[in-house]
């Protein structure tokens, strides 16, 4: 009985003591009953005890109450939390106020963004994880602490807006975490790393990463500039490969040593250098799903290193060169833009169009042009194709200019069999032979540069072409027809005959020496000058209302 009484007495000291006397641990339960302080203790469920929280424990939000969405965090500055939970239904909240020391995991279950604007200081890595279906997490306050990281896990984003300094790393594993500067990241030390072990780095505004902070690449890794620019002057690690998104410029300025693939899908990417775009082995392959590379300097991509074009891509040399060495493949085109020199050496079989819009593309060979299909078609709109080597295009290779196309033969001879078309102008230079054998349609001026030869064998025509303007050589390999003829340049008729002029009449002076045991044959209206020495042994004939001035 004695027993009874002392158990009965202990038990009666014990309630009439405070609750805050126990280690009562959450979670602490957020009803909102009273207002949106988080230090009112009738806003609290604990364990069936209304009490505000205390320092060590986790909070679990739901739904909002009578205080509404928006809290106030006026608990004691400094105290610590063990994790924050938002479940399944929770309202969408927004908590700001007094800073508080993190110690656990932030978990969002439900669908709707949950924002924390207060301060936050950890020592060690912390876990935040989002929810597919809009359960998004916001981290607006400055988040702190030697050692202290932050790993992203789950689908949906999780968003970071803050000055952060912590020094640990930050994860991302699955979902995005959108950060708005490089400070968002971290304090950018050697052990504020970036880990990707898959997942996005979404950029919401301008950000600039120092060579301090690596990245180390476990899985592939999505950047995502969304708009912006960003730059990685870190080194760049891994097995894992990197792929770049979104409209805007990523740099890369890192000597990177990551194995994994290279993809491009948006936007572009600018590396300014081929150790830019990883380790150049076998696995580290360039990919073009879209988008653009350009150069921030010399670009050597070794033959180890493949290309595939599952859609056109642009190589911007941007007054730089770049060489590459590696089979190009795919379904996709090259177009070749900017400045600078892009030099194609592999025997490449891609299958798309290969377009040359500014600067020079150099080709040791027409298989670096492509597979030589239909689709394979070469298109000149402005720049230069220059020959790295022998080229000989073949008939199933078109050719459009679409602007002014200059043709380099660089001391190599060029053949190109494929139908060559459109509005714009077609420019020989380089020493070497341009040797053409379709018929064909372009209506633009041809121009024969000082030094070099434009050869038309027994099929090829200019004949639509507005006229030819020759510094250098013409030689026919049948009777031809030329709308006008210009420049102080040879002909060579071999026993051909050349007629010069068409239905608009046009006029011209030829001053150089036309030879061979052909002739010479004058259309339309116009008048043509001879006022060279023409050594050609074969008849001259003026057409009806034409004029021949000597």
């Amino acid at each position: 009985m004695k027993k009874i009484f002392f158990v009965i007495a202990i038990l009666l000291f014990i309630s009439s003591m405070p609750v805050s006397v126990f280690a009562l641990s959450g979670p602490d339960t957020w009803t909102g009953d009273t207002d949106a302080n988080l230090g009112t203790a009738s806003s609290w469920n604990v364990i069936s005890t209304n009490r505000p929280p205390a320092s060590g424990d986790s909070w679990v939000f739901a739904s909002a109450g009578t205080a509404g969405s928006t809290l106030n965090n006026n608990l004691t500055a400094g105290n610590s939390v063990a994790g924050i939970t938002f479940n399944v239904g929770s309202s969408a909240f927004t908590i700001g106020g007094n800073a508080t020391t993190l110690t656990g995991a932030i978990l969002n279950l439900g669908t709707n963004l949950q924002t924390l604007n207060m301060n936050m200081a950890t020592t060690a890595v912390q876990t935040i994880t989002t929810n597919a279906a809009g359960g998004n997490i916001t981290l607006g306050g400055a988040i702190s602490g030697t050692g202290g990281g932050l790993t992203k896990a789950g689908v949906g984003t999780l968003t970071l807006t803050g000055s952060n300094s912590y020094t640990g790393a930050t994860t991302i594993t699955t979902g995005t975490v959108n950060a708005n500067s490089s400070a968002a990241l971290g304090d950018h030390s050697g052990t504020n790393t970036l880990v990707f072990n898959g997942g996005t780095l979404q950029a919401g505004g301008a950000i600039t990463s120092e060579a301090t902070r690596t990245v180390t690449l476990t899985g592939t890794g999505t950047i995502d500039t969304n708009g912006n620019s960003v730059s990685i002057a870190g080194v760049m690690s891994g097995a894992g490969g990197l792929t770049k998104t979104g409209a805007g410029t990523l740099t890369l300025t890192g000597s990177n040593s990551y194995t994994g693939a290279t993809t491009l899908t948006t936007g572009t990417l600018n590396a300014d250098s081929s150790a830019a775009l990883g380790d150049h082995s076998v696995t580290n392959v360039l990919i073009f799903n879209g988008g653009t590379l350009q150069a921030g300097g010399t670009i050597t991509s070794e033959a180890t290193r493949t290309v595939t074009l599952t859609s056109t891509a642009l190589i911007d040399t941007n007054n730089n060169n770049v060489s590459i060495a590696g089979v190009m493949s795919g379904v996709g085109g090259l177009t070749k833009s900017g400045a600078g020199t892009l030099t194609l050496s592999g025997v490449n079989l891609y299958t798309g169009a290969t377009t040359i819009s500014g600067g020079t593309l150099n080709a040791n060979s027409s298989a670096a042009l492509g597979d030589h299909s239909g689709t394979n078609t070469l298109t000149l709109s402005g720049g230069t194709l220059q020959a790295g080597g022998t080229i000989t295009s073949e008939a199933g290779r078109t050719v459009t200019l679409t602007g002014t196309g200059t043709i380099d033969t660089n001391g190599n001879s060029v053949s190109i069999a494929g139908v060559v078309s459109g509005t714009g102008d077609l420019v020989k230079a380089g020493t070497g032979t341009l040797t053409l054998s379709g018929v064909n349609l372009y209506t633009g001026a041809t121009t024969i540069g000082a030094g070099g030869t434009l050869a038309l064998d027994a099929t090829g025509t200019v004949a639509t072409s507005s006229g030819v303007a020759n510094a250098g050589a013409l030689t026919i390999a049948n009777s031809k027809i030329v709308q006008s003829l210009t420049g102080a340049g040879t002909v060579g008729l071999g026993a051909n005959t050349l007629t010069i002029g068409d239905a608009n009449n046009r006029s011209g002076t030829y001053s150089g020496v036309a030879s061979g045991t052909g002739g010479l044959t004058t259309a339309g209206t116009g008048t043509l000058t001879l006022s060279g020495v023409n050594l050609y042994t074969g008849a001259t004939t003026i057409g009806a209302g034409g004029t021949l001035a000597l």
